[in-house]
């Protein structure tokens, strides 16, 4: 959110100043002057994992929007789980899915 807030694409920096107070003073500093020490951000704390859905393929090529090379893919072993996989919930959805529960998580 940090370096986000101050517009860089990359966190390490940002990560290896929050190690120690001085780094945090700095950065508080480095927002306030650029005019975002008080910007306001949402987080959504609801995570889909990833290996449990769409980590093993990019079926339409997606570019990471910072790099510009292809999102890449995982060859890990973990079982995928989409909307239409059995066992089905009485709306027809995917219990074991976890990409379809995002906007039931957010009417709760």
């Amino acid at each position: 959110v940090i370096a986000d807030a101050l517009g860089e694409h990359a966190f390490e920096f940002v990560a290896e100043l929050l190690c120690d107070k001085h780094g945090v003073k700095l950065l508080q500093e480095t927002l306030r002057v650029h005019g975002c020490l008080e910007e306001t951000y949402w987080i959504c704390a609801f995570a889909v994992n990833q290996h449990a859905g769409i980590c093993g393929a990019n079926p339409n090529g997606d570019i990471d929007p910072v790099t510009k090379i292809p999102h890449p893919t995982c060859a890990c072993s973990a079982p995928k789980f989409f909307n239409e996989d059995p066992p089905l919930n009485e709306h027809g959805e995917s219990i074991q899915c976890e990409m379809n529960k995002f906007d039931d998580m957010m009417a709760f």
